[in-house]
C-alpha cells in the first residue's frame, strides 16, 4: 500500500487512469473496511438509506497526504513531521446525502 502512495504521488502517469486514485489499486481495500464502514455507520450513516445492500452514507471525495519527513516552523526550526513507522493517514470526507 505504501508503495502504491508514493508511485501515485510521484508518478501517478505510470498507473492507468482508472487506478490514479486514493480509493484504487491496494487501497481499495481501506474504503471497505470493517472499521471504517463501522465508524461510518455510527457516525455519518443516514438510518432511511442504510440496509444490507447499501451502505446509508457515500464517500465524496478522497485524498493523499504525502507529508515530507520535516518541516520548517515560524522561528525556521526543523520539527519531525512524522517518525518512520507512523502511519500516513489518508484523509477522507464522507456524507450521508443521498
Amino acid at each position: 500500500m505504501r508503495d502504491y502512495c508514493e508511485r501515485l504521488h510521484r508518478d501517478p502517469e505510470s498507473l492507468s487512469e482508472a487506478q490514479r486514485s486514493p480509493v484504487a489499486g491496494p487501497l481499495e481495500r481501506l474504503a471497505d473496511h470493517p472499521f471504517i464502514v463501522g465508524f461510518m455507520n455510527e457516525f455519518l450513516a443516514n438510518p432511511d438509506l442504510s440496509s444490507q445492500q447499501c451502505y446509508g452514507f457515500r464517500m465524496e471525495s478522497t485524498s493523499l497526504c504525502v507529508r515530507a519527513a520535516y518541516r520548517v516552523n515560524a522561528l525556521n526550526r526543523r520539527r519531525p513531521e512524522w517518525r518512520p513507522g507512523s502511519p500516513r493517514i489518508l484523509k477522507h470526507s464522507a456524507s450521508s446525502h443521498p
